[in-house]
């Protein structure tokens, strides 16, 4: 068993250091579909040393009784390799990116409606107005990471990285929007994994 192990790991290392025909790759994360992530992105090699890349993503954050939210962002990243021929191994290089924002407080403003009752008068709420808000999220920083390029062009992809985050956002007092109101380091909005197909 020991002997097949280190045989596999053996010809998935070949695999992935050996000079590589492919020229482009398309992957999506799995795991993020399960959490109503869909993301998807697509790398071109322009030589044995870099390649560029394009990303795009939707994301449905929330969805209750109150109030909805949802993103939208594209990306680019231009990646220098490590490794002698790129697509595969390690690779590290800038990326910016940009991410839309939409939510919908759905109990923004209350309703009232004025009740008399045996001559006394009052208001009382019948219900609540919906109030949009929009949200854009700029980001430039850097990541690193790696990719197996495996037999039949199969393709595993690992990222990591550091942004710095500008958002702009309406001036509300809505906690529910606010906390979308963030310019500062993020450590997550790099970090990924997705599994394609290279050609």
């Amino acid at each position: 068993m020991a002997a097949v192990l280190v045989a596999g790991l053996g010809v998935a290392r070949a695999a992935t250091e050996s000079p590589s025909t492919q020229k482009m790759a398309i992957s999506v994360n799995p795991i993020g579909i399960a959490f109503g992530i869909y993301n998807a992105k697509f790398v071109m090699k322009l030589d044995d040393k870099s390649a560029i890349n394009a990303s795009a993503f939707y994301w449905s954050i929330v969805d209750t009784d109150w109030w909805t939210a949802s993103a939208f962002g594209v990306g680019a990243a231009y990646d220098f390799f490590f490794s002698p021929t790129a697509l595969n191994g390690w690779y590290a290089g800038p990326a910016v990116s940009v991410m839309f924002v939409s939510i919908t407080d759905k109990e923004a403003e209350p309703v009232y409606s004025t009740v008399n009752y045996y001559g006394y008068t009052y208001q009382t709420v019948t219900g609540y107005t919906a109030k949009d808000y929009s949200y854009v999220w700029f980001s430039i920083g850097g990541e690193i990471g790696y990719r197996w390029v495996l037999g039949g062009g199969f393709v595993v992809d690992l990222t990591g990285g550091l942004s710095y985050v500008i958002g702009s956002s309406p001036s509300s007092e809505n906690t529910s929007a606010a906390a979308f109101n963030y310019t500062g380091i993020s450590f997550g909005s790099l970090i990924g994994g997705s599994i394609g197909y290279a050609f």
